[in-house]
């Protein structure tokens, strides 16, 4: 018995590909900290302190 469940996931995860969030940053401050978050995924990325 051909044991294929390994190729097969593979399989599926490289013609799955992951299509980019082109990300609508929404600047936001909270309690001190910039930072930008997507409205659509929620991907943030911290700006720092003001």
């Amino acid at each position: 018995m051909e044991e294929n469940t390994d190729k097969n996931s593979v399989e599926v995860d490289v013609n799955k590909e992951p299509v980019p969030c082109e990300h609508d940053m929404v600047a936001t401050v909270d309690r001190g900290y910039t930072y930008e978050r997507c409205s659509k995924c929620g991907h943030e990325e911290s700006k720092g302190r003001l």
